[in-house]
């Protein structure tokens, strides 16, 4: 079978973040890899393997509690 990928590097608009590039692979459409190189140098890769984009995940799987004095915005 033929495997389209394209790969895309971000880099921070501003100096001083906790990161010096993320790299996105996508293949055929669906993320498929993110490498981070933080700013010690240090690189963290994720392969993502087995991905349903199409699955349907209803909204009740996902719950999240902001820690105490954490600032939520909402936009709406």
């Amino acid at each position: 079978t033929s495997r389209e990928e394209d790969h895309y590097r971000l880099r921070p608009i501003q100096s001083g973040n906790s990161f010096q590039r993320l790299d996105l692979a996508f293949a055929n459409g669906v993320l498929s890899e993110m490498v981070i190189l933080d700013s010690f140098g240090q690189l963290t890769a994720f392969q993502l393997k087995d991905v349903k984009p199409s699955a349907a995940i209803a909204v009740s799987e996902f719950q999240f509690i902001p820690p105490e004095g954490t600032d939520v915005f909402f936009n709406e």
